[in-house]
């Protein structure tokens, strides 16, 4: 090896931990960057797709009372409205190992010609029976229970219920179980008077014809509807419209993400302002050695 080469190999050898660790952070920050620049990408691409594929509903009316068949169809009939389905949710308990956590249970109208914010069958009944329920996959961990499994449930009747998991969905359009520490199920509102409870049937969800990606266009729409309600004696409480084509937590997802990569890309600038000082330090070294090397006739 020619004493150049020997040189330049002592002058980074010489401090080896300290340039073996600004080699890590580099690598660390280079490789950082790329792995949430791709997360970023494909849960982006892939979250909006597969929550697309349940066809959400473009806006949910609440009301007080019940939305009784003919009202549907009347609403259906309405300029602007694609489709439109009648749902409930009932806010209950579970008994999950003598501890009580809160539960969603999504009341269908019917399982077999639902067309908004459809969930994927995944195992057991499709449509549950009497004294079943079906639940989202997600929420199996937090009730502590697999399919087929019963689970004690009480209602704003006060009176507990033993139900049969039938079945498990898988529901894109909600947050992991786990995250919300609560439990998803699905029961048809035939079974639900069934078990000896009453719940109208209080949400509107509607799909609209044209535009369905404009903000605008879905809350004009929507209030049409509304005025149309209210005009047949039912009174709205509340129109929600979420950001249309995303998911309503893709936001919060996409700001997780986001914050890595600034982290990312702060390491990055540190690794590369660690490794300029560096340098700069070693350069340093060689005016003493230069001129030493000058000094005995070296050019």
């Amino acid at each position: 090896m020619k004493t150049r080469y020997k040189k330049v190999v002592r002058d980074l050898t010489i401090e080896y931990g300290k340039n073996f660790m600004l080699v890590v952070t580099i690598a660390i920050g280079v490789f950082g960057i790329g792995t949430i620049m791709e997360s970023y990408a494909v849960i982006d691409r892939e979250m909006r797709a597969n929550y697309m594929s349940t066809n959400p509903a473009s806006a949910t009316i609440e009301i007080e009372g019940n939305i009784t068949g003919q009202i549907l169809d009347g609403v259906r009939n309405i300029t602007g409205i694609k489709t439109a389905e009648r749902r409930a949710t009932v806010r209950a308990r579970m008994n999950v190992n003598g501890r009580w956590y809160p539960i969603l249970i999504f009341i269908i109208d019917d399982f077999n010609t639902a067309e908004l914010n459809m969930f994927r069958h995944e195992s057991g009944e499709k449509e549950p029976g009497n004294g079943n329920i079906l639940v989202e996959r997600t929420a199996l961990g937090v009730m502590n229970a697999a399919d087929g499994d019963s689970l004690t449930i009480k209602t704003e009747s006060g009176q507990p219920k033993r139900l049969k998991i039938s079945g498990v969905v898988h529901d894109p359009s909600l947050a992991p179980a786990w995250q919300e520490q609560a439990g998803y199920a699905y029961v048809s509102m035939s079974a639900w008077t069934k078990l000896g409870e009453t719940q109208p049937f209080n949400l509107l969800r509607l799909q609209v014809s044209e535009n369905e990606f404009s903000s605008e266009h879905i809350t004009t729409t929507a209030q049409t509807v509304s005025d149309w309600l209210t005009a047949h004696g039912i009174e709205t409480h509340e129109i929600q419209v979420p950001a249309p084509g995303n998911h309503p937590h893709q936001g919060q997802v996409t700001g997780i993400l986001k914050i890595f990569i600034i982290f990312t890309y702060m390491i990055l600038a540190l690794g590369s302002i660690l490794l300029a000082t560096s340098m700069a330090t070693l350069m340093v070294k060689q005016v003493r050695q230069i001129g030493v090397m000058k000094t005995l006739g070296g050019t």
